[in-house]
């Protein structure tokens, strides 16, 4: 058994591992920082700060003192990696003495840009997590921006300061091989380094006309240099003057928002390969590109409908909105239409599927600035029942605005395709090489129709479509700039962190056999219907000795609890791991999670492991998960 886990109280770590933190943390009395009065029990007074002062091993003092306040070496982590994103790697090598797990760098809240619309400044800013706390280093093109090693970029507007070349940040987090613990973590087999970079910015469209003097005298040898190519050139220059003005037009989002459906475990259609995938393909390159994604997999037709109008919650002025939905479609009336998971094998109805009008009607009530539809799915002709689905179909008039892209996968009467072995479908392989580039979303869906047509597997099969009446060239790459937009930003990042959020863990204890469960939640990709559930067991432990920690029992180990949920939630790859901080734990897949109608409830059994004999059962109610709070009843 090691000599300490997560839950052992401060003030009972051995003797030698109390010693190696107190080095660490005398050095420059970075125990005062500690201290920082965030909680109560990290309020110090000033005579008690002086005291700990005068002792000969102020650090060990203020962690004897920590541990009789009850802290665990989890909770003193936690502090730590708060810490360490003010004061850096001085609050990551207390941690690496305990032996904390390196986690690799992940962006936790994508790039925005915030321009006031008076004044010089700009700034632009993210979040970022990992451990080792992240280092930033923020990018002019290929050059390294001196002194800019923050998540935050504040920039001049001037056009001295801003200049052509796109901005990026490289974030990057690796453990110091410099360091008595660093042969416990640099070997070939684990990973201590990682490295994230954001997709490349274009800040030219912020530059103020109030200019500094060096930007003024450039703008008039700009001028001066134009006319005198005009001079030369006649109208040609004149009329090329004029095309630059219009692609000067600043083209910014208030708000970037995006619903994925991926729809691929049918009841009575072919099963589907590939959605789930395109679907956490499109997620990510979204989420770094600043959207607030939200992503279902296999819905009802009654879901999809329902979360389409909890969508359009999003929505409003000068928002950049994108639905992209992958898995069985067909075409019928001169309208492309969506199978839901329980749509009939054949003789669709319009009552079984969803109009790609309806969906558009939907959207542009709210009239975003970008309406980019993206259709993976079939667009074959329905059969012979054509005549009466025409007469059945409700057709939809939606608002005609200049700011709507349909990308279509294939083109009317021909199908859609997964390549068995391919991770991703035919279109989003394509896709996805495109979508971070700085170019217009019909320009980027044209490249998708030129890379197809080179491909001698896919192009005599699939004919990928582009229709638009987008009258700017705006880019899913658009700076997102929020001011003047506060209110509905914020109320949309509300709406948006509501159904991203998952319950704390829950404890139950079996005091007749003298044991505990805990169980907790985990994020699945980037969906928000299915999670994993982790159930694991322990030592049933009174109120008197919650931060205690002795071994786990013979006893205890002998055991395992899982998680039963009722229909229709339905668990699946139910799996045992290990984990160095958990212990041994049950995990499963819980999918159907918009099915649940209000807080999830479960029922946990206690087995014995031998016999599989169950000693111990109770139910549990263990509240919202994710995407339940938007379809309580």
């Amino acid at each position: 058994m090691p000599a300490f886990t997560l839950n052992t109280n401060l003030a009972e770590l051995p003797w030698a591992k109390t010693s190696q933190l107190s080095q660490q943390l005398n050095l420059n009395d970075q125990w005062k920082l500690l201290l920082d009065g965030s909680s109560a029990i990290y309020s110090f007074k000033p005579e008690q700060v002086d005291a700990i002062s005068r002792q000969p091993n102020p650090s060990e003092a203020v962690l004897r003192e920590l541990g009789n306040r009850g802290i665990s070496v989890m909770q003193f982590m936690s502090h730590l990696h708060r810490l360490a994103r003010v004061y850096g790697p001085v609050m990551d090598r207390p941690q690496l003495a305990l032996g904390r797990k390196f986690a690799p760098v992940r962006i936790t809240e994508s790039v925005s840009v915030t321009a006031p619309a008076s004044g010089l400044e700009l700034e632009v800013k993210f979040k970022a997590d990992g451990f080792p706390c992240p280092r930033f280093q923020w990018l002019h093109g290929d050059k390294e921006l001196p002194d800019e090693t923050s998540n935050v970029l504040r920039l001049s507007r001037c056009s001295c300061c801003i200049g052509a070349e796109p901005y990026q940040c490289r974030i990057r987090n690796e453990i110091d091989d410099d360091q008595e613990w660093s042969k416990n973590y640099r070997q070939d087999s684990k990973q201590y380094s990682s490295e994230k970079i954001t997709a490349p910015l274009d800040l030219s469209t912020y530059q103020n006309t109030n200019s500094c003097d060096r930007c003024k005298q450039s703008e008039i040898e700009r001028v001066y240099g134009n006319l005198s190519l005009s001079m030369a050139n006649g109208d040609r220059a004149s009329e090329r003057n004029r095309d630059d003005g219009e692609n000067a037009e600043d083209l910014v989002a208030t708000d970037k928002v995006a619903l994925i459906i991926s729809n691929s475990e049918y009841e009575y259609l072919p099963r589907l390969l590939t959605p789930p995938c395109d679907a956490e393909t499109l997620a990510q390159v979204l989420l770094e590109l600043g959207f607030k994604t939200v992503t279902l997999a296999d819905l009802t037709l009654v879901e999809m409908t329902r979360i389409i109008k909890e969508y359009r919650r999003l929505l409003g002025a000068g928002v950049y909105a994108v639905f992209y939905f992958v898995g069985h479609g067909f075409e019928a009336n001169g309208q492309c239409y969506l199978l839901p998971v329980d749509s009939p094998g054949t003789g669709y109805r319009p009552s079984d599927c969803l109009s790609v009008d309806c969906v558009l009607s939907i959207m542009q009530e709210h009239e975003p600035a970008l309406n980019l539809i993206l259709l993976d799915v079939c667009r074959k002709y329905l059969p012979s029942e054509m005549n009466g689905f025409s007469v059945e179909a409700k057709r939809y008039e939606p608002k005609v605005k200049r700011n709507t892209v349909f990308g279509y996968a294939t083109s009317c009467g021909v199908g859609a395709y997964e390549v068995r072995g391919d991770t991703n479908g035919v279109f989003m392989k394509y896709l996805k090489n495109h979508l971070t580039l700085q170019r217009p979303v019909t320009d980027v869906i044209s490249r998708v129709l030129r890379d197809l047509e080179d491909d001698p597997k896919a192009s005599e099969a699939q004919y990928p479509e582009l229709r638009f009446n987008l009258s700017k060239p705006r880019s899913l790459t658009d700076p997102l700039v929020y001011a003047g937009h506060t209110v509905s930003f914020e109320h949309h990042t509300i709406e948006w962190q509501h159904i991203h959020e998952l319950p704390e863990p829950v404890r139950v204890s079996f005091e007749e056999l003298n044991l505990r469960a805990t169980v907790w939640f985990d994020y699945c990709g980037h969906f928000t219907n299915m999670v994993y559930v982790f159930c694991s067991i322990g030592d049933h432990r009174s109120a008197d000795d919650d931060n205690d920690d002795p071994p786990v029992s013979t006893f205890a180990l002998a055991h395992r609890a899982y998680v039963k949920f009722a229909p229709p939630l339905e668990t699946v790859h139910t799996s045992i791991c290990a984990d160095d901080e958990e212990g041994e734990s049950v995990r499963s897949l819980l999918k159907n999670l918009q099915k649940s109608n209000g807080p999830i409830s479960c029922r946990i059994e206690v087995q014995n492991k031998e016999t599989s004999v169950v000693v111990g059962e109770t139910d549990v109610v263990l509240g919202h998960v994710l995407v339940t709070k938007i379809f309580r009843e």
